[in-house]
């Protein structure tokens, strides 16, 4: 009996333990949602009175940040503190800047101060937020404004009171129901413990009164041991989709500082992502633009993106679409701020591209077209009529024609090659011959032109894996090329050596050169040096040179000495490694 009255009390004490640590959780709890609360309000008052704190800034006079200080903590009730861009006070509302010398040493001023976009701080009767105040996307100072806190430690003390009572009131009660159902639970009660002690000392089964409990028991930590095994695989794979993620991601609280930077958005920025945890969002941006982007969507003045911005260091710069949001955490009165970066630098690049093209072709196709156009008009009107000039006509339509036909085939090519299906036909092949077969082919062109074109080939010529009609366009190109570009009485020499495991074929010639600014274009499409310049062609031959030979897994480059002084075209093919056994 003594001890079921004894558990009985027992278990009343630990309700009325239990009640009293809810009570001061939940008194803790309103405390903490009504400061949150506060902070929020605090934070909008000063985003409105900031533009008046600028205007007081922007005088210079401390006497007018003072004034403007007072003014404002007069007209909403508040204390309001206005510092310099160093975090000295120039007013204040409820004392004299003077006497204020360590304020800049507050948590909430020297958390902005760092780069935060805002700062929050309690000195245990009042609630602060500091923010900075911007004029023109600069800094010029800060703002600070306060309220008193008894309302919120009211609220907290009633909810511990009510608490309080409700400890009076179910102690006693559980005290009397206890005694009197002391009685009607001691048989079973006696059983558990019988129960309890078989079970301990192994001496058989237990009764049913122990042994239901206990499988429950047991099934139960059973179910939390396999809750907390899934809820630890979700988060892993959580982590690992915020690793793997293509797109950049950064977190920061309340406060404003980062709490996670993927690897992406660390790639994108160029810091550590482990390193940038716990630092100010905006340090860890280092990026004006964007900053003032995020504080317009804090303060309700832009919208979520997503914006495009140019992101990382000189020399390194990529375009991003950055999209912000904001989202509360389970149990976390504050909201958490995410920041998205997605890059579009080569959908950018792409796009470009696609332009140029649109217009390089349209400029390719603009000259032939008229040129072909005038000549019908020219024979409607009557050129038809007269034989020679009829003929003269036909021939020069003929030119035109076959100009864009080539212009048409070559784009065909270089489309077929660039859509990564060149349709090589690989072999063995001795890279002298075919190099030789495309010279003897250029020199009945090189003797009209009144260019002298040498060839030289290098001794022990390993063999490559190539396509022999496509090594044979990439030369016949390179040595066109440099008939066009070299005045009668030049030399132009073709030359075929190995380089350790490549084989080099080079065409240097002593024609018009290349300006030294022009020199990393001259494979692009399109691309010509001097367009005023009578050779012919549709610009694309070095192009597809370029892509024929890196088909191949091997290099393409051009060097110039300047203009007047030739140049050099100089492609690589890795040599054929040869099996050899005894």
């Amino acid at each position: 009996m003594r001890l079921t009255v004894g558990l009985g009390l027992g278990f009343v004490v630990l309700a009325g333990l239990l009640i009293g640590a809810l009570g001061v959780y939940q008194s803790g709890l309103v405390q903490a949602r009504q400061l949150n609360l506060l902070q929020t309000q605090l934070l909008r008052q000063a985003r409105l009175l900031s533009a008046e704190a600028a205007a007081a800034l922007a005088t210079g006079d401390p006497l007018d940040a003072d004034a403007a200080a007072k003014g404002l903590g007069r007209q909403f009730g508040l204390r309001v503190t206005i510092f310099d861009p160093q975090g000295r006070v120039l007013g204040d509302s409820d004392a004299d800047p003077a006497r204020l010398s360590g304020e800049g040493n507050r948590p909430e001023v020297r958390a902005v101060l760092d780069g935060s976009l805002y700062g929050v701080g309690l000195d245990g009767t009042r609630l602060y937020v500091a923010i900075p105040v911007e004029s023109r996307g600069e800094v010029v100072g800060f703002i600070r404004v306060g309220d008193e806190i008894a309302p919120v430690e009211e609220a907290a003390r009633q909810t511990l009171t009510a608490a309080g009572l409700a400890v009076a009131a179910a102690v006693p009660l559980g005290i009397l129901f206890g005694l009197a159902g002391a009685s009607l639970g001691r048989r079973p009660t006696v059983r558990i413990l019988r129960g309890l002690r078989q079970l301990l000392a192994a001496q058989g089964g237990a009764p049913s009164e122990v042994a239901d409990p206990l499988r429950a028991v047991g099934e139960l930590i059973a179910d939390l041991r396999q809750r907390v095994a899934r809820l630890e695989a979700e988060h892993r794979r959580l982590e690992v989709a915020l690793d793997q993620m293509a797109d950049g991601l950064i977190i920061a609280d309340s406060q404003g500082n980062v709490v996670r930077v993927n690897p992406a958005a660390g790639r994108l920025l160029q810091v550590d992502p482990e390193e940038a945890v716990g630092r100010s969002l905006i340090a860890v941006l280092k990026d004006h633009e964007l900053a003032g982007f995020i504080r317009g969507f804090l303060d309700g003045q832009a919208d979520a993106g997503p914006r495009t911005f140019e992101v990382g260091p000189p020399g390194q710069r990529r375009t991003v679409q950055v999209k912000v949001s904001q989202a509360a955490a389970g149990g976390d009165p504050g909201r958490y701020l995410v920041v998205l970066f997605q890059d579009i630098t080569e959908l950018k690049q792409t796009e470009q591209v696609r332009r140029d093209f649109v217009a390089n072709v349209s400029h390719e196709l603009r000259t032939p077209v008229a040129a072909l156009k005038a000549l019908v008009e020219s024979l409607e009107n009557g050129a038809v009529e007269d034989p020679e000039v009829a003929a003269d006509f036909l021939r020069r339509l003929r030119v035109e024609v076959d100009g864009l036909a080539l212009l048409v085939e070559e784009l065909f090519e270089l489309a077929r090659i660039e859509s990564g299906r060149p349709d090589l036909n690989l072999r063995p092949l001795d890279i002298g011959e075919v190099v030789r077969q495309a010279v003897e082919r250029m020199r009945p062109l090189a003797d009209r032109q009144g260019v002298n074109l040498l060839l030289r080939l290098g001794a022990e010529l390993p063999p490559v894996e190539a396509d022999p009609d496509r090594i044979q366009q990439v030369v016949l190109n390179l040595v066109h090329n440099a008939v066009k570009f070299t005045p009668p009485g030049g030399r132009i020499t073709v030359s075929v050596e190995r380089r350790g495991e490549e084989v080099a074929v080079s065409v240097a010639d002593t024609g018009v050169g290349i300006p030294p600014e022009v020199l990393p274009r001259v494979f692009e499409r399109f691309f010509k040096a001097d367009r005023s310049r009578s050779a012919g062609g549709s610009g694309l031959g070095l192009a597809i040179a370029k892509h024929i030979v890196q088909a191949h897994g091997g290099r393409i480059w051009a060097e110039s000495a300047g203009e007047g002084r030739g140049a050099t075209f100089t492609f690589t093919l890795p040599a054929r490694r040869v099996k050899t056994g005894l």
